[in-house]
């Protein structure tokens, strides 16, 4: 049996079966996940291995720390909200849930502040003309501006570097466009959904919001009225029915932009999270009747017993997400460890070879300085080496229990000891017995019984 959303034709008693059993499913799978998670946590400890990911972690939901959330942003319908993570660092797969709801992440921000394109141009054909609306295009209590009146007029957009999308604000919405988006290769090339991972949340210019793409390999800077950049060009293949009015246009980079919601969205609360640094950033409603402020929405100036009750009594939010000191650690060093070394930590201590006699086997790496280490370090080059037979391009390598060599084969550690594989050889084993590794650490090492 699947979990699926339930025909609204199907008879009342046939619908109230159908949900009980997807719940008692749906107990069953989070019962297996926790049993999973609690096998996952019993061979961390185990191991001894350091954990990559913060799990289940509470944010900002207790009396003394709710008020670690501070106001950041309003939009009509939404806020966004601001909270440090001390050990957070970002990665594609961190999580975030509000009352076990997963929130859209929508990645790391270039950006706290909203930041402003180079050049915003809007050209008319039909005369030949360039106007520069940057200035206007980049303060949001500026004066707005008409856009494509007809399909032979454009919208330039211009940066000194790359850039993957663009946020829109209106004071009047469009009706029937039909957006066509291009990037200079050479000649304009017109970015698509399947190619380009094109997607238009504005609804062609409906609704406030963003128009996001994937950055071309190809994408290089030309000149447009004489300025040398990275272009967007934006136009439309139909005729506006009713001509769009722009206030705001900035970068898709910022907090501000990358959680810029439609209305669409706060509709079907599809709320969305962003991080900056060691800062998390996200969307709640701020708008709606008085006496569910607190329970429904919040706002910036919303009374202390309503933020308490909001992020204390009525919502929870928790977190998964990577601890920042998973790929260095600060450790104590025997003497005779020298920076650049190949090291194992054993024990929160650093040695240049794989102690037969340890069984704590918790990392290896390269010694960036003194006392820290870099877990996975890329390409390393001219490593000793070390047992029967010459290391070829592919071997798998080891550590081995010779100070500061590696090898082909599995070390005989004994029983109950860690076989650490550190990478994958990429030279054949030169003169001198020295091979060039691409480190692949093994975070879940064998153990040899």
């Amino acid at each position: 049996m699947a979990i699926y959303k339930i025909d609204s034709n199907l008879p009342t008693t046939t619908k109230i079966a159908t949900v009980n059993d997807m719940i008692i499913e749906a107990n069953g799978k989070v019962e297996q996940g926790k049993f999973n998670t609690y096998e996952i946590d019993q061979l961390y400890s185990d191991l001894g291995i350091p954990r990559r990911f913060a799990r289940d972690i509470a944010i900002g939901n207790t009396v003394s720390d709710y008020t670690g959330w501070s106001h950041f942003y309003a939009e009509s319908g939404y806020s966004i909200w601001k909270y440090t993570v001390s050990d957070y660092s970002y990665n594609l797969h961190n999580k975030l849930y509000v009352d076990n709801k997963v929130y859209d992440f929508k990645g790391q921000a270039g950006s706290e502040s909203s930041t402003t394109f180079s050049l915003v141009y809007y050209y008319i054909t039909a005369i030949n003309l360039y106007t520069n609306v940057t200035s206007e295009a980049g303060n949001e209590g500026g004066t707005e501006f008409s856009v494509l009146e007809t399909i032979d007029d454009y919208i330039y957009l211009a940066s000194p570097s790359q850039f993957g999308g663009a946020k829109f604000e209106f004071e009047t919405r469009g009706s029937n466009y039909t957006l066509k988006v291009e990037y200079f290769n050479g000649a304009w090339t017109e970015l698509t959904d399947t190619i380009d991972h094109l997607n238009d949340a504005t609804s062609n210019f409906e609704s406030d919001g963003t128009i996001t793409w994937s950055v071309p390999s190809d994408w290089t800077k030309n000149a447009v009225n004489g300025n040398s950049y990275y272009w967007i060009r934006i136009s439309t293949d139909t005729a506006p029915v009713t001509v769009a009015k722009v206030y705001y246009l900035i970068p898709y980079s910022s907090v501000v932009s990358l959680l810029a919601l439609s209305s669409s969205q706060i509709l079907n609360e599809e709320w969305a999270w962003c991080s900056y640094g060691q800062n998390i950033y996200v969307t709640f409603r701020n708008s709606g009747t008085v006496n569910y402020e607190g329970d429904y929405f919040l706002t910036s100036s919303s009374t202390v017993n309503n933020k308490q009750n909001f992020f204390i009594n009525n919502h929870t939010a928790t977190m998964d997400y990577q601890i920042s000191s998973f790929y260095g650690d600060s450790v104590a060093t025997q003497s005779s460890v020298a920076v650049g070394n190949l090291v194992c930590i054993i024990d929160d201590y650093a040695f240049d070879n794989a102690d037969a006699d340890s069984f704590a086997h918790r990392a290896v790496g390269v010694l960036q300085s003194s006392g820290v280490v870099r877990y996975v370090s890329g390409l390393v080059q001219d490593v000793n080496t070390v047992g029967a037979g010459n290391i070829i391009a592919g071997d798998t390598v080891y550590l081995s229990t010779t100070a500061g060599k590696v090898t082909r084969t599995s070390p005989p550690y004994g029983s109950n000891k860690i076989q650490q594989k550190i990478g994958i050889a990429i030279s054949d084993e030169e003169s001198g017995n020295r091979v060039d590794i691409a480190m692949q650490i093994d975070l879940y090492p064998t153990i040899l019984v």
